[in-house]
């Protein structure tokens, strides 16, 4: 649960890292960037090891609008989200088959790889059926090749030079949603990605 906890902050500390470094407080930001470095990379590891664990809850159960809007007012601070439009479309009442803290490392990895490569928008977007439950995060961004898209999920892969990211954020939410029994899609929009989970409701 910690390590669920800290992952979006430490995005939040590297923007307040670069406004220390404009101040001119380079040496305090310099200690702050190794100390949130190595929290990130303990992070990451205790992610990956957690999710190789057996076993989940089949009981588990929580609210998407209130992990999305969470999840959505962290990332708006960061350098990536201050950029940004950000929409939702989750029913206040809509409750997915997941630990809530599952998927808010679900969707923090999400909305943020969103909010990296978006040129104006971020949306998330909720639905249910009678068998399941489907959470989509979309963005204006390039999108990825066909041909990258299997890459993308395998751990330390990165398919550009774009900084912050250790490349396991994809593969963490591949491994999540396969431990509740359901499926991650991608497929490229006009313009952009869009990312979907879907969640089986055991009834």
């Amino acid at each position: 649960d910690l390590a669920h906890g800290l992952k979006t902050p430490l995005q939040v500390l590297s923007a307040d890292i670069r406004a220390l470094r404009k101040k001119g407080e380079t040496d305090l930001a310099e200690e702050i960037e190794k100390s949130t470095g190595a929290i990130r990379r303990h992070v990451e590891r205790e992610l990956a090891r957690a999710r190789l664990a057996p076993g989940v809850s089949g009981k588990a159960s929580c609210g998407v609008s209130d992990v999305a809007a969470g999840v959505v007012t962290v990332v708006k601070r960061t350098p990536s989200g201050k950029q940004l439009s950000f929409t939702m479309g989750v029913a206040e009442d809509l409750m997915a088959p997941i630990d809530e803290g599952d998927l808010s490392e679900i969707l923090g990895n999400l909305v943020e790889n969103a909010a990296r490569y978006a040129k104006s928008s971020v949306r998330v977007d909720a639905s249910a059926t009678a068998g399941e439950v489907v959470v989509t995060v979309a963005d204006d961004g390039p999108g990825i090749p066909d041909a990258d898209r299997e890459s993308a999920l395998s751990r330390g892969v990165q398919l550009d030079s774009k900084g912050g990211s250790s490349g396991l954020g994809l593969a963490i939410v591949s491994d999540i949603v396969e431990a509740y029994g359901g499926r991650l899609a991608m497929a490229n929009a006009d313009p952009g990605l869009v990312v979907s989970i879907s969640l089986p409701r055991h009834i």
